[in-house]
């Protein structure tokens, strides 16, 4: 059973308890006693009697009244595969020290394309505007836009972490600090032409990020350098629809086309003798697929993807390393930034890292 919450102690109670006025307990409190001249005495024995009640200060009332609430918010398409997390350690690291409180949520629910101009916006929108958030932190998802359209138009500095969108019309006062994955991209794949495979196929489930295009034009392009030909028929690719791209449906129309995939590299007499694949996630139900089929990898076909998430480490993938860490810190100090006028947007800021780790799978 849970217990009845106590009652909250406030200036109020304290000031009765010490036969004080409300106004001298706050100016204690709030650590300018000596500034206005009360007693060291006095102040004694008012922080002591607000230790006994067990007075917590609302810094919440005071940041609102100083227009400063020191919430960031930060918004994740998925809190699976460990990348948020280790996105979210990057901006604790530098936000805590500064005093400001990032909250993580996902965007769930902010993605059904009906808010912007004249139409109401998700109830997290809404929460993050009245709570008067600083700044949002976010991996943009393209259903979302009329959502960060209304933090743009309400002054909320919006900064796109990791990637953009395909399409980021209305969006080019967002402020971005991204990977430019298409050098490390190009690194994975030159490994898989260097280690002597000759049909090399792609696979992908596209969502409108940007950086969906730049693996696959990093493909085609190391490829056609290396002298190797890009084979349709090793080529995979789906692109999920607007309508579908961020609910529930999303995981089995993945998993579905892994499992076509699959079917067809089983079958087909031209199949790729490897497959550089758009991320982690995506590798895994791959390269679990292609397992459960008996086909053997590396030695019938191999894998190499992007990200190096937890979920490739356990599974032997061979892939590139995405700084995540690092998007998160560089991320945390642009929005602390514009936060303090130090930065105006939108600013753009490219991360590159082209390591990449070399697994059983290739």
């Amino acid at each position: 059973m849970v217990g009845k919450r106590k009652k909250t102690i406030t200036v109020n109670d304290i000031a009765k308890k010490a036969k004080i006025s409300k106004t001298t307990v706050s100016y204690v409190l709030s650590g300018k006693a000596r500034k206005i001249g009360i007693a060291d005495k006095t102040a004694k024995r008012i922080k002591e009697i607000a230790a006994e009640m067990g007075y917590i200060p609302n810094s919440w009332a005071g940041s609102l009244r100083n227009q400063k609430t020191g919430i960031i918010s930060v918004l994740f398409d998925s809190f699976v595969m460990g990348l948020a997390e280790r996105i979210f350690c990057g901006i604790e690291t530098v936000l805590a020290p500064k005093g400001y409180t990032p909250i993580a949520l996902s965007q769930r629910g902010m993605q059904d394309g009906k808010s912007g101009a004249g139409l109401s916006v998700s109830a997290k929108t809404n929460s993050i505007l009245q709570r008067r958030d600083e700044a949002v932190l976010c991996q943009p998802i393209a259903g979302a836009k009329n959502e960060y359209k209304c933090f743009l138009n309400s002054g909320v500095p919006v900064i796109f972490m990791g990637s953009l969108l395909e399409d980021m019309t209305g969006l080019e006062e967002c402020s971005y600090v991204i990977w430019d994955c298409k050098p490390a991209a190009k690194v994975v794949v030159k490994h898989l032409v260097d280690s002597g495979y000759k049909r090399i196929g792609y696979f992908s489930t596209s969502f409108g990020i940007d950086s969906d295009v730049s693996r696959f034009e990093a493909y085609v392009e190391t490829l056609q350098e290396s002298g190797l030909e890009v084979f349709d028929e090793c080529v995979y690719r789906l692109d999920i629809p607007d309508e579908k791209r961020y609910d529930d449906i999303r995981g089995e129309l993945v998993s579905s086309f892994i499992l076509e995939t699959v079917a067809h590299i089983k079958e087909s007499s031209n199949a790729p003798d490897a497959i550089f694949v758009l991320n982690d996630a995506q590798c895994s139900g791959l390269l679990e697929a292609i397992h459960d089929e008996g086909i053997a990898v590396p030695e019938k076909i191999a894998l190499a993807s992007m990200g190096n998430l937890d979920v490739a480490r356990v599974m032997g993938i061979t892939t590139a390393c995405e700084p995540l860490n690092e998007i998160g810190e560089v991320a945390a100090q642009l929005a602390v930034d514009l936060i303090n006028g130090k930065e105006k947007s939108p600013v753009q800021k490219l991360i590159t890292s082209n390591e990449m780790v070399v697994r059983r799978s290739s």
